[in-house]
């Protein structure tokens, strides 16, 4: 089982959005007075070079893609730290369940090395995974499948084995790339994804729809 990490397993998004948001209007040097969520949500799950060469172009950002992604880093490291962060509503039972049934977990995140482990350990999950991988450590980064072959290669799970759970469009894309069974999270905070390539798509993580697909019982 692979999970996403932001917006699947704790809603950082909306910090995120705020954050990025609040940036990008201190900087510009042209282009759109302001954007909201409805802009901003085709960036969810993307590969962070990829966002930042679209604001950068659209509002003429004088920082290089290499800085804006550093400083982004930087932000979200204080944010996060900041932030009283909680588990999203049944995924502690979900994992639980998932343990019992001696499957194994990973974290696939587009995002930092060490913003993940802050997350995972401020959630108390930092040793529930079997691998965590980041953005940092592939090449491609989401819509490309590289990030979930990773994790099910650390596992030592084929592809057609594994099931992700993603709540952007991007991750979704990313997950079928790479020939696994995909889980679509509909979390509100996440904007309005695109998520009909997934499965199944779920509201909870309560769901017996989600227990069921991925044979686990409560």
């Amino acid at each position: 089982m692979i999970f996403d990490c932001d917006g699947v397993l704790v809603d950082t998004e909306a910090i995120y959005f705020e954050m990025n948001r609040r940036f990008v209007l201190s900087h510009k040097t042209s282009g759109p007075a302001d954007f909201d969520l409805s802009y901003y949500e085709r960036f969810i799950g993307l590969a962070a070079d990829l966002m930042w060469g679209e604001l950068k172009e659209t509002f003429a950002l004088r920082e290089s893609v290499a800085e804006l992604i550093a400083t982004e880093k930087d932000l979200k490291a204080k944010a996060l730290g900041a932030a009283p962060l909680v588990p999203l509503a049944g995924v502690s039972e979900f994992m639980a369940d998932l343990a019992a049934a001696e499957i194994p977990m990973s974290v696939a995140s587009s995002g930092r090395r060490d913003n993940v482990q802050l997350i995972l350990k401020k959630l108390g999950f930092a040793d529930k995974f079997k691998a965590v991988v980041t953005g940092e450590d592939i090449t491609r980064g989401k819509p490309a499948p590289d990030i979930f072959l990773k994790a099910a290669e650390l596992c030592g799970v084929d592809a057609a084995a594994a099931v992700v759970i993603e709540d952007s469009k991007n991750g979704t894309l990313g997950a079928k790339a790479a020939g696994m069974r995909c889980v679509g999270y509909i979390n509100p905070h996440s904007g309005n994804q695109d998520l009909s390539q997934a499965d199944i798509r779920i509201s909870s993580f309560l769901s017996p729809e989600l227990r069921a697909f991925c044979g686990v019982k409560r």
